[in-house]
């Protein structure tokens, strides 16, 4: 299709003037980064959960991601260690009032994702 970075932008722009489109940007991901020798840091994960509801006793986990990062005793963050991000089909469709909020049903389909146990950022 179109492999040129400008028309691809311009496409995105196109149909984001469009009432009948959401547009989605990828993240561009930060290079990842250890701290100083001898520099004093602290291990934080930034944990984001997209779920089918919010009762935890019937609805289900369809998306998880997380980025280790080093900060500073006084909080200010100095690199990024490791990012994590995987999806997972929920048994039932993706109610209409969450597809709003989170993942659309195609973002998820086919995502058996057994990582979400066992996520990478340990």
């Amino acid at each position: 299709m179109f492999q040129n970075a400008s028309d691809l932008a311009a496409m995105a722009q196109a149909l984001s003037r469009s009432t009948d489109y959401r547009v989605l940007r990828r993240l561009v991901p930060r290079p990842t980064s250890m701290p100083a020798s001898g520099q004093e840091t602290r291990i934080g994960i930034l944990l984001d959960t997209e779920t089918t509801g919010l009762d935890h006793r019937k609805d289900e986990l369809i998306e998880l991601g997380m980025v280790k990062f080093d900060y500073t005793p006084n909080g200010r963050i100095i690199g990024v260690r490791d990012t994590f991000s995987a999806f997972n089909e929920p048994s039932e469709p993706i109610p209409t009032c969450a597809q709003g909020l989170c993942l659309q049903p195609l973002d998820a389909r086919g995502a058996r994702n057994s990582r979400l146990a066992a996520p990478a950022c340990s």
